[in-house]
């Protein structure tokens, strides 16, 4: 009998269930609209009792309820001789609903059985759904033996055998089906599951080949095809679909990377490509994964199933077409592949001309540049004719997020010319800044663009960004081509979603529009749902603008030193200057300062479509001190009737003509009409202002009435220089009134005490120095700000003057103060409410204290050179310091307490007779410098887990220093110190590395450095070698540069001597980096890498090698990494061996580093007696090869002539072994 399991969720698997054959679409079509008139109100046709035919099987109706709906069936016999191909209704086909019209109807009927006789006398094969093993029992039951089985997959399941199945997915997982003793599966056929979600699978666990048929709803042909699963194989009906499931692709003929679709019929698929991919890269497209191609069961158009395609500004679409085996519909197989290349976090990319960057580049006057993943874009003399290019959405220059654009040099431009698209200038998709040099050098971006007719009407924006700021020199031009008529697209200069800024003195920005056909709309800024502002600038908008500055939402503000001139002959429904839900305000200053709007109104306009006003706004602000120029006698005044929908609106007009075209508004001055004495009433300083500010080359007047222009200019002056000015006279001076003034240059010139009293004002600089006779000075304000402060004496008159007592009192507050060359100066106080950033004294010979107690927020200070009893300095007070540098210390300054100085992060000391310097509190410390303190013995780093850069050069006694052991090194300069180790940290990544003329015995370069280090200095050390294997420098000294003098390694080596009065010197350890050997009175063995001496004074004399460090120098030679050594022997005593009998070699034989050649232990690395034992000369302690030979080694026999050279005595000698050296290396090379 037929076994069922039921399925792991517990569910009841005899249920019919909704799935039926999907061979063909006409087919499902019928059953669907079976579906719909069962379900539809109408007469009963169908009665228990009824008989039909469907598909090759008889069914008897069991259950007919209208009101339910539900109608159910049962197999009652067979149709005996069918009609039809048997691929199509001629099958006898089994499953869980089955269709048929009975009378004017169509019913879908549920098959709930199969009666006992109802395949009596049936041999041919039955075919059943697999989703219908309910009906198996039954069906079985009543087939006779001689009848066949075939089953329709229509569920995912796995074949056992040929009696038996289990489902492996959706609502009937789990289930086991087996056929009754006796019965096979003649046929699978693998169908299509109408389960959501779920395919029909056949994975074969026969243990044995199994044969499938299936065909494909997409095929021409309705033929059964056979597919041969091996064991474990499996095949899934999305695959004999012209649907892609899978993929593969290689970028450059890299790995593959595999790609899987998101459902079994999609067609268009986007793979997004790492950032950092070349833009132009080649991806090859790979099919043979998709396992229908594999398998055969689905063919591709492309050549072996691959496709190669370029990108193009990391882009690139390769399409293709997929077909079942044996034909298809072509239109329903094909597919593409879209490949991007992502966005990179550190480097947006840019489009530029058409053409994508993703990193820096520089060419035809255009320079991409990152700093922080937001690029710079330098124009210098650059000229973009190309507009588009794929992602670049039609402008010549784009990018996503945010742009700097930076114009300097000779002039750029971008013309936009293209009749093609709609196309435009510069987009950013966040904050757009375009900056020129500060100040203003001529240099300037314009802009040509030109408008054409194009189909849809498409609005464009020249300047497209969410916000813009513009510092710089821009012009627009705008134009229509003969082409534009009617069609031409609406066009904004340009156009922001939040603010527009123009600002700084000397910049401008130009908008010229020129329409000579009939065309659409200009706009000049247009600002969606923020403010334009205009600040110190110059904006110009001249031409058939409709409306020339816009703010939608926000305000309109002309501030400063600014002028704005729109002359909008084209003015149409809305106002030049135009912000209906926000204010117009305009507080200028400067004479030369303006706000001037005209709106031409066109003699052929409608009238109903011009605006009634130039100016227009929800409120309108005028600061005090503008008049209006034009019209005569105007007002801000209310429009008589609401704009648009936009409600109450102001305007600048006329009091009788509140419709007036024009508006014009300057400053007036508080100065203007004044005398000029009574401004300035000391009449030194008038004169000054007479000469500097006004440009006045006749004698001072004092009666001089101050015009426009002369008000104007006082107020722009922005630098003064003061000589002859009594110091105290500056407070009374009108100084005040100069309110542009940025630096001031005063020379003292009183004799004795000089109160210098200045007026409330804030400065950018400001210059002080005293002529000889000034003995003190005090410097006085009730508000003085200033970026920077200078006293120097030398700089202004070239004398060191005699100030002795220097001060500033009152309310200050300065980003820096720089004292210089007061060589007589014996004071320097602070008042209490005087605030500096950066101090710095220098060369004050006789300043012996200075008292920055009530500096509470000094963050740097700097003294230099200051007398010799400055010897303490309390910092107690000034817990913000950030940066410490003290040079030129005497001796008598021995202690500097920086314990309250957390926050440090740069610290100089030089000279001082400091014997310690406690550093434990300055974690933050990240620059070190140390010059001289020669009486230093050690320095404790060890808490300075920030530290970058050390420099301590002249601590002669320095024996010990120590780093963090995270400390994140990149430059170390030790030298002139008694350090004979330096133990860098793994955490280093140096780049310089300086240790000349310390007492070195050995230098590790640490893992993570080899790599970073580019210069490196180590001569003047005792090193015997130096591992610098695999490094490429970019300079190394390892001997001193120019000279007699090379100090060169001068390290000490151990002499073993023998029972003879030889001595014997190990030199294994060094013995594979040897270049050349110069073994002075003794003989150097290549066998057993010693050199033998035959007694004790000619092993004094030592000798001296070259050695090869290994390294990679760019700058520098061959040479450049061969360590220069002289060294010396300590020559060890023989001792007879404390045991009669012993190894002859015991004691006094050779020992060192590695194994004898016999066997014996070496010693230490200086080749020590402690436990060594080896075989007398012959031994090779480092257990080389003895093959090995130093081609160019000199050497002498034991027992030959004494060298007639002294060895090392003078300079000369080490140059001559230099050379010597050299010679040899190029002959082996």
């Amino acid at each position: 009998m037929t076994t069922i399991t039921q399925g792991m969720d517990g569910r009841s698997v005899g249920l019919a269930r909704p799935c039926v054959r999907f061979g063909m679409a006409m087919a499902a079509a019928l059953a669907f609209v079976a579906c719909l008139m069962a379900l539809a109100p109408r007469a009963a046709y169908a009665a228990v009792g009824d008989t039909f035919e469907a598909e090759g099987l008889v069914y008897e109706i069991v259950t007919q309820d209208d009101e339910a709906h539900i109608y159910q069936a049962q197999v009652a016999g067979y149709v005996p001789e069918l009609a039809g191909p048997p691929q199509d209704t001629g099958e006898y086909h089994l499953g869980t609903e089955v269709s048929a019209p009975i009378g004017n109807q169509y019913y879908l009927f549920g098959v709930v059985g199969v009666n006992p006789d109802a395949f009596d006398g049936f041999d041919g094969e039955l075919v059943a759904d697999a989703s219908a093993f309910a009906l198996y029992a039954d069906a079985f039951a009543s087939l006779p033996e001689a009848a066949t089985f075939a089953l329709y997959v229509d569920l995912p399941l796995k074949v056992t055998s040929g009696l038996s199945f289990t489902v492996t997915d959706g609502g009937s997982a789990g289930t086991q089906v087996s056929l009754p003793d006796g019965r096979v599966c003649n046929a699978f056929r693998l169908g299509t599951c109408l389960e959501r979600g779920v395919n029909a699978v056949v994975e074969n666990g026969t243990g044995s080949d199994l044969s499938v048929l299936y065909r494909s709803a997409f095929s021409l042909s309705d033929e059964w095809r056979e597919c041969v699963l091996a064991s474990g194989q499996r095949i899934d009906e999305a695959w004999i679909q012209p649907f892609l499931t899978e993929f593969s692709y290689a970028v450059n003929g890299g790995s593959s990377v595999s790609v899987a679709a998101e459902e079994d019929t999609q067609t268009d698929f986007t793979v997004e490509l790492p950032a950092g991919t070349p833009l132009d890269a080649q991806v090859t497209v790979d099919l043979s994964a998709f396992p229908g191609i594999a398998m055969g069961l689905v063919e591709s158009s492309w050549e072996n199933n691959a496709a190669t395609v370029a990108l193009e500004n990391g882009e690139a679409t390769v399409q293709g077409v997929l077909q079942p085996a044996g034909g298809g519909i072509e239109e329903l197989g094909s597919f593409s592949v879209r490949f991007t290349v992502a966005e990179s976090a550190e480097a947006a990319s840019v489009w530029v001309g058409g053409v994508r960057h993703d990193a820096p580049f520089e060419e035809d006057g255009v320079k991409l540049t990152y700093e922080n993943g937001t690029p710079t874009l330098t124009l210098d003399g650059a000229s973009i004719d190309q507009a588009g290019g794929a992602g670049s959405t039609k402008y010549a220059i784009y990018t996503a997020g945010n742009l700097r654009i930076q114009i300097q040099g000779e002039p750029s431009t971008i013309t936009v010319d293209d009749a093609s698209q709609v196309a435009g200038a510069i987009y950013a998709g966040g904050a757009l800044d375009i900056v020129g040099s500060v100040p203003p050098d001529g240099s300037s971006l314009s802009i040509t663009y030109v408008r054409h007719a194009v189909a849809d009407k498409e609005a464009v924006s020249v300047v497209r960004a969410q916000s813009a700021t513009i510092q710089a020199n821009l012009s627009i031009a705008l134009s229509s081509a003969e082409d534009a008529a009617n069609d031409a697209p609406f066009t904004t200069a340009i156009r922001c979603d939040d603010n527009i800024a123009v600002q700084g003195r000397g910049n401008a920005v130009t908008l010229t529009a020129t329409d000579d056909v009939a065309g659409r709309a200009y706009y000049g800024l247009d600002s969606q749902h923020g403010s334009v502002a205009v600040f110190d600038a110059a904006l110009s908008a001249q031409g058939a603008f409709s409306s020339a500055v816009d703010a939608w939402e926000g305000d309109i503000n002309v501030e400063g030193r600014s002028s704005v001139v729109v002359d909008a002959q084209n003015a149409a429904s809305f106002g030049a200057v135009f912000a209906p839900n926000g204010a117009i305000n305009v507080d200028l200053t400067g004479g030369s300062s303006s706000f001037g709007v005209n709106a031409a109104r066109p003699d052929d306009a409608d009238p109903s479509l011009l605006a009634p006003a130039a100016v227009l706004a929800k409120e309108i602000a005028m600061a005090d001190g503008l008049f209006t120029v034009k019209p005569a006698g105007a007002q801000v005044a209310t429009l008589s009737e609401p704009l648009m929908g936009f409600g109450d609106l102001q305007t600048v007009a006329a009091a009788e003509n509140l419709e007036a075209p024009a508006a014009s508004v300057r400053t007036v001055f508080a100065l203007e009409g004044q005398r000029m004495g009574d401004v300035f009433p000391v009449d030194s300083f008038a004169t000054v202002v007479w000469q500097q500010a006004l440009g006045r080359e006749d004698a001072y007047d004092a009666n001089h009435v101050v015009s426009a222009g002369d008000a104007d200019a006082i107020a722009e002056c922005q630098m003064l220089r003061c000589r002859d000015v009594p110091a105290a006279d500056y407070a009374k001076s009108g100084m005040e009134h100069l309110t542009g003034l940025k630096n001031v240059i005063i020379t003292l010139s009183d004799q004795g005490d000089a109160l210098l009293k200045l007026p409330a004002m804030s400065l950018d600089g400001l210059l002080v120095g005293a002529r000889d006779g000034v003995q003190s000075v005090t410097v006085e304000s009730p508000s003085l700000a200033a970026g920077t402060v200078i006293f120097d004496n030398d700089a202004l008159t070239g004398s060191s003057a005699s100030v002795a007592s220097l001060s500033f009192a009152g309310s200050m507050s300065f980003g820096s103060l720089d004292v210089a060359e007061l060589r007589s100066l014996e004071s320097l106080a602070f008042g209490e409410g005087v605030d500096i950033a950066d101090l710095v004294v220098s060369n004050c010979g006789l300043l012996n204290s200075v008292d920055v107690s009530h500096l509470a927020g000094l963050e740097e200070l700097s003294l230099s050179a200051l007398g010799e009893g400055f010897t303490q300095l309390d910092l107690s007070s000034n817990t913000q310091l950030k940066s410490l540098s003290l040079s030129l210390l005497s001796s008598g300054f021995t202690q500097l307490d920086v314990s309250g100085l957390t926050q440090l992060e740069s610290l100089t000391l030089g000279g001082g007779g400091f014997e310690a310097l406690d550093l434990s509190r300055q974690a933050a410390l990240r620059d070190l410098r140390i010059d001289g303190a020669g009486a230093l013995a050690s320095l404790d780093l060890s808490a300075q887990h920030a530290l970058s850069s050390v420099w301590v050069d002249g601590a002669g006694n320095l024996e010990s220093l120590t780093f963090a052991g995270d400390a994140p090194l990149t430059e170390i300069y030790v030298s002139g110190t008694g350090l004979t180790q330096l133990e860098i940290p793994q955490s280093a990544v140096l780049t310089s590395l300086s240790v000349g003329d310390n007492q070195l015995s050995e230098l590790v370069i640490p893992e993570g450095s080899r790599q970073t280090l580019k210069s490196l200095i180590a001569y003047g050390n005792k090193l015997k070698s130096l591992d610098l294997g695999g490094m490429n420098l970019d300079g190394c000294l390892l001997v001193a540069a120019g000279g007699g003098d090379l100090r060169p390694q001068t390290p000490v080596f151990e002499g073993a001597e023998q029972k003879d009065e030889s001595v014997v010197v190990d030199l294994s350890s060094i013995a594979d980096g040897l270049m050349g050997l110069y073994p002075g009175a003794g003989a150097y063995d290549e066998a057993t890498h010693a050199v033998t001496f035959s007694n004790a004074d000619d092993a004094a004399r030592g000798f001296m090698y070259s050695y090869d460090t290994g390294a990679t120098v760019a700058d520098g030679g061959d040479e450049a990494g061969i360590l220069v050594v002289e060294a010396s022997v300590d020559v060890k005593p023989y001792e007879e061996p404390d045991t009669p009998g012993g190894n002859p070699g015991q004691g006094g034989g050779q020992t060192g580093e590695g194994e004898g050649s016999q066997g014996g232990q070496g010693g230490s690395d200086e080749g020590s007696d402690s436990g060594g034992q080896g075989s007398g000369s012959t031994a090779n302690a480092s257990g080389s090869d003895s093959s090995q030979a130093h081609e160019f080694s000199r050497t002498n026999d034991l027992t030959g002539a004494v060298v007639p050279i002294a060895i090392g005595v003078v300079a000369v000698a080490a140059v001559v072994l230099v050379v010597a050296i050299i010679a040899l290396r190029r002959t082996r090379r």
